[in-house]
């Protein structure tokens, strides 16, 4: 014992190896509860199956690895704060201390993200089980402009949480934003063409439709593009602004 506390008082780069220990032990820490972690969700997930509730099976399998990954950054975390890096000619440990928040927010956006998923699927067979189609064709676009959504939300974070100015980037972008505007006026054109889908609704999912020469059935509608499967099994995407511009002849509404 005399002879490891005199080991564990030496110092290594002005650091004691206590300070060292305490941090090995942290991660560690934290990779165990990482490993708890992944016991017991799989043994309630097992108890989720049984009820008839799918919010929790959802919430559970949301959890799974973003949680264990959450302990592992908790520990790294604590061994950033507890080793003494040195502050010149660069703060070291603020930077560090900055990425592990930075990394928790994005921990945060992937558990959000696998949410959405959990979500949107059973919210898909809900609506595959109705007779109208609008709902199967509206649950995969919200889905998809939720996770846009908070992707971008994520970087917007991470990135202030690293000391960057988040308002002169935006700035920066309102200033630039005519020329962007101005590039990417197709896929605004085609956002508006898939609202005016929506609105209007010349045709559905699984409708027999035609237009600008192309004949087919609708297989999906998206933010950017309508997939057309064609009689000759091909599969033709419509940019969807098309259905703004030309005539639609919707064969599935034919009274004979």
């Amino acid at each position: 014992m005399e002879q490891f506390r005199d080991f564990m008082g030496m110092q290594l780069h002005g650091v004691s190896m206590w300070n060292y220990g305490y941090a090995f032990l942290a991660v560690f820490g934290g990779f165990m509860l990482k490993w708890i972690t992944s016991l017991v969700l799989r043994r309630l997930s097992k108890v989720a199956d049984k009820t008839k509730i799918k919010f929790d099976d959802i919430v559970i399998r949301a959890l799974d690895k973003p949680l264990g990954w959450g302990f592992v950054l908790a520990g790294v975390f604590a061994a950033v704060v507890l080793l003494p890096f040195p502050e010149e000619p660069v703060d070291i440990s603020r930077f560090l201390v900055a990425v592990c928040t930075g990394a928790a927010t994005l921990i945060g956006v992937w558990f959000c993200l696998k949410l959405i998923d959990g979500f949107g699927e059973y919210l898909q067979a809900k609506a595959a089980k109705t007779e109208s189609k609008l709902d199967d064709q509206i649950v995969p676009i919200a889905r998809r402009s939720m996770k846009v959504f908070l992707v971008l939300l994520g970087a917007v974070l991470f990135l202030q949480n690293l000391g960057y100015s988040v308002g002169s980037l935006i700035a920066g972008v309102g200033i630039s934003g005519a020329a962007m505007a101005f590039a990417a006026k197709d896929t605004l054109a085609n956002f508006f063409g898939v609202l005016v889908i929506f609105l209007d609704k010349p045709f559905q999912v699984g409708d027999w439709i035609e237009v600008a020469g192309i004949e087919g059935t609708v297989e999906e509608i998206g933010l950017r593009i309508t997939r057309v499967r064609t009689f000759a099994n091909s599969l033709i995407t419509v940019p969807n602004h098309k259905f703004t511009e030309g005539v639609i002849n919707n064969w599935s509404q034919m009274r004979k």
